[in-house]
């Protein structure tokens, strides 16, 4: 009789759960309730997750509930309707989906919601949406562009975090905060744009970055940033992986650069480190691979976290390429301050120039040494031995 009784209500259970969804023969999930679990394996498509191909979210659903669909690989599009108002915690982790549509009724995404959605080109957030959670788009590799609605107050820690095919990021007037690493690792990123009006951050002089107005820290920078003589401060992980950052230039005005700063830029060659500064950040130039030349002009060490200059080469390790010149009578100091970068630490070389005039060109000629290598100024414009130009950024 007991297991007869069991027999009946789990046969009801299933009933009942069957109603609610549906899975054709051709891998269309049809979800017309409200679902919502602690764990993915809950959900009672779950163990039929390798045969879905697209969702569909039957009108008069409410909301997505967390890791409904997480990391459905085989998942190639969803129809969300009007009526769901929340996209909850990493409701989608799904490799194969495309783009997505979030309608006018949602009015917050998740943190995680569309984490590892590496496929994902395209999304359309609409105008209801007032906030984008931690994480939300995390590791979404193809996600080329994305238009940030005015009614969005709030981006979330690492939002956009690793989207690499990200190049352009508009912040609306509406925006109020910004957390961190929002948009770090986003190596394609070439053009940053803060509306005028938005009263907590700009991009002033056009400076191709987020600068919080009221502590004139440069948030979020990419390689086409002009660091401006406002700011006083680089936030942590500003440059984080960018790439394609070749070369850049610390105004006399920064006093402080943050934690993993300029982390991973493997383009970067030499900075200057102006005396105004006085602490960097751990790790604020680690994997800087590239980078062969820094100056510090200050007359005392500063205190440096751990490894600012460091790379992983099997180990963690100095920079193998990297020279740090100091002024002359410092050397010593700083060599006893940065025992760990003593064997690199040198003085700031001594300019010698030689003038003299091209007769045939009528134009100043002035030789000098600049770190260690022979420039030609030719009228004002830097040559190297080779005659090749040399970039004044």
């Amino acid at each position: 009789m007991k297991k007869r009784l069991i027999l009946f209500l789990f046969t009801m259970l299933t009933t009942v759960a069957k109603a609610d969804w549906s899975l054709s023969s051709d891998g269309v999930l049809t979800v017309t309730s409200d679902y919502s679990y602690e764990y993915q394996s809950f959900y009672p498509w779950y163990y039929s997750r390798s045969d879905i191909k697209s969702v569909v979210i039957a009108d008069g659903v409410t909301s997505i509930g967390e890791g409904a669909f997480y990391g459905y690989s085989g998942l190639t599009s969803v129809e969300i309707p009007s009526s769901v108002t929340s996209i909850g915690l990493a409701a989608f982790s799904c490799s194969g989906l495309t783009s997505v549509e979030i309608p006018s009724s949602v009015t917050s995404i998740g943190n995680y919601a569309f984490y590892s959605c590496s496929g994902l080109t395209s999304v359309e957030i609409s105008s209801s949406v007032t906030s984008i959670g931690d994480n939300a788009f995390t590791y979404c590799f193809g996600l080329t562009s994305v238009e940030i609605p005015s009614s969005v107050t709030s981006i979330g820690e690492a939002a956009f975090h690793c989207c690499s095919g990200l190049t352009l990021v508009e912040i609306p007037s509406s925006v109020t905060s910004i957390g961190s690493d929002a948009f770090s690792f986003c190596s394609g990123l070439k053009s940053i744009i803060v509306n005028a009006e938005n009263k907590v951050y700009d991009s002033r002089d056009n400076c191709n970055a987020i600068i919080e107005r009221t502590t004139n820290t440069l948030i979020v920078g990419c390689a086409n940033t002009t660091i401006p003589s406002s700011v006083t401060s680089i936030g942590g992980g500003a440059f984080e992986h960018c790439i394609g950052l070749t070369s850049v230039e610390i105004p006399s005005s920064v006093t402080s650069i943050g934690n993993d700063a300029f982390l991973g830029c493997s383009g970067l060659t030499s900075v200057e480190i102006p005396a105004g500064v006085t602490s960097i950040g751990s790790e604020a130039f680690y994997g800087c691979s590239g980078l062969t030349s820094v100056t510090f002009n200050n007359a005392v060490p500063l205190s440096l976290e751990w490894g600012v200059f460091y790379v992983y080469n099997d180990s963690y390790v100095v920079s193998p390429n990297l020279k740090i010149y100091v002024p002359k009578d410092a050397v010593d100091t700083y060599k006893e301050a940065w025992s760990e970068y003593a064997d690199i630490i040198f003085a700031i070389p001594t300019p010698t120039a030689v003038e003299s005039i091209d007769a045939e060109k009528s134009q100043k000629v002035i030789k000098t040494i600049e770190d260690g290598k022979i420039v030609i100024i030719r009228d004002g414009v830097k040559y190297d031995v080779s005659g090749k130009k040399i970039d004044m950024k």
